[in-house]
C-alpha cells in the first residue's frame, strides 16, 4: 500500500541579494514577525558556514530561498542542499516585469522577505 509522502513544512523564508563582495540576506522564521538582516562574505568558506548555521538553527523542514540568479556559483552551491526550496529570479528587468504578482522577485531584488501575512509591494 502506497502512502502519500508529506512535504516538510517551510520553516524560514530567505531573500538573498548576491554580490561580488558580500551577499545581503533577509530572513524571517515561520511564525515570527521579526525580520533579520545580515551579510555574508563572498567566499566559499563563509557561505558554507552560513548554510551550516542556518541548518543548525532550523534542523527540520525546508527553507524557501529567493535569489536574483538563475545560474552561477551561488545557485549551484545551494543546489547541493536538499533542505532549500530555491526560487531563482531572472536578473533581466523584462523577465521580472513579465512575471505577474511575483513577490519573490521583489524579495530577491531588495533582499527582503515575502512570507504569508507579510506582503511586499514593488
Amino acid at each position: 500500500m502506497n502512502t502519500p509522502t508529506s512535504n516538510p513544512p517551510v520553516v524560514a523564508w530567505v531573500g538573498l541579494d548576491w554580490a561580488d563582495q558580500r551577499h545581503e540576506i533577509r530572513l524571517q522564521a515561520a511564525g515570527s514577525p521579526r525580520l533579520e538582516s545580515f551579510s555574508v562574505e563572498q567566499k566559499p568558506e563563509a557561505f558554507q558556514a552560513w548554510v551550516a548555521e542556518l541548518r543548525a538553527r532550523f534542523p527540520q523542514g525546508r527553507i524557501a530561498l529567493a535569489l536574483e540568479q538563475s545560474r552561477g556559483a551561488v545557485i549551484y552551491a545551494l543546489m547541493n542542499y536538499d533542505f532549500f526550496l530555491l526560487y531563482p529570479i531572472p536578473a533581466e528587468p523584462k523577465a521580472i516585469a513579465a512575471t505577474p504578482t511575483c513577490c519573490w522577485s521583489w524579495c530577491a531584488r531588495t533582499a527582503t522577505v515575502c512570507a504569508p501575512g507579510n506582503p511586499t509591494t514593488p
